[in-house]
């Protein structure tokens, strides 16, 4: 029995992105890449936006890259009292 539901669940890499945002993680991978100096890259947008999957593809990006990067959950070590205020977050070096 095949599901009509979507499911709210992260892509993992560029294969499943049936919404085409792996143009945006290109771009900003290349971006990251090319930096001379320390930046900050802010994800803004609402729950179930897709954040989370566009940072899963900036990952894989990196990684195929010779940026060393981290993934941190925020969420899950936040000290925060509302979980509003946490995020995710990707280290590049």
């Amino acid at each position: 029995m095949k599901s009509s539901s979507i499911k709210d669940s992260p892509i993992q890499n560029i294969q499943e992105d049936s919404l085409q945002v792996s143009k945006y993680a290109v771009s900003l991978s290349k971006f990251i890449e090319i930096s001379d100096t320390p930046i900050t890259i802010g994800l803004q947008g609402e729950w179930g936006t897709g954040k989370t999957s566009l940072m899963s593809l900036i990952k894989e990006l990196l990684n195929e890259s010779s940026i060393a990067s981290s993934w941190v959950n925020t969420w899950e070590f936040s000290l925060f009292s509302k979980l509003l205020n946490a995020c995710y977050c990707l280290i590049a070096i």
